[in-house]
């Protein structure tokens, strides 16, 4: 678990500001607002780190949000989460 949280950091849902680090086995702790996270909740956010990132078909390169938009005319993918933007690979137009 602890090599989890190592590779894949989680930010504090409280204050969005630090990562939670390991106290123990199977807790968390904000170092900046003292939010504590344990048990099944720690564990299903952990569980949910290990799965795939990408699960749609342009992932944002940003935030990691699994399908960013194609918005109209076709060439620049939009990403609901962070609203950041990309022009659409040269690659992936030959394919479509």
């Amino acid at each position: 678990m602890n090599n989890l949280l190592t590779r894949s950091p989680l930010r504090c849902p409280a204050c969005t500001m630090y990562t939670l680090e390991m106290v123990e086995e199977r807790q968390t702790h904000c170092l900046r607002c003292g939010f504590t996270l344990d048990g099944s909740m720690l564990e299903t956010l952990l569980e949910s780190l290990s799965l795939p990132v990408g699960l749609g078909r342009h992932a944002c390169e940003e935030c990691e949000h699994p399908q960013m938009k194609l918005l109209p005319g076709g060439r620049i993918f939009h990403c609901p989460a962070c609203r950041s933007e990309v022009v659409r690979p040269e690659k992936e137009d030959a394919l479509s």
